[in-house]
């Protein structure tokens, strides 16, 4: 697998470390929590502070982020364009993203809520995408946390 510059080609099993510090595993870099977040755009310091300053809380609801099953209760609602439950889910999304720290999924679930509420049912599948687009971002780098 291609990760900016570096090829990894070794077994399953092994570790390397590139020129950058970065580790690989089975073809896949691993982030600290600081770099994930970099990637994110999350302020750590404000999300940790907003969990008691408890950053192996932070860490342990934020690594539960990807199997949260409010996306894929969202999807389904798109797919059935049922708009009082695509508020409802994309709400909560957007709530649980707020106190995560995920900005680009908080922002993007609140205009997809706007919209809903405006009633602009047209503008609902391309702002769904762009949730869609920052929730598997959020969840590809999550994935590489150490």
């Amino acid at each position: 697998k291609k990760i900016g510059t570096e090829y990894t080609k070794s077994g399953k099993n092994s570790l390397k470390t590139s020129s950058s510090g970065n580790h690989f595993r089975k073809g896949i870099m691993k982030m600290t929590l600081q770099e994930a977040a970099n990637c994110l755009e999350i302020d750590l310091d404000t999300v940790i502070a907003r969990f008691s300053g408890n950053e192996a809380l932070y860490l342990r609801f934020l690594k539960k982020m990807p199997s949260d099953p409010t996306f894929f209760s969202l999807l389904t609602a798109v797919e059935n364009q049922d708009y009082p439950e695509i508020e409802r889910e994309a709400h909560t999304l957007k709530g649980v993203a707020a106190n995560l720290g995920l900005d680009r999924l908080r922002f993007s679930s609140d205009r997809l809520v706007q919209a809903v509420r405006g009633q602009e049912y047209n503008e609902i599948p391309g702002l769904f995408e762009q949730v869609r687009v920052a929730h598997e971002k959020m969840t590809d780098i999550l994935g590489q946390l150490e």
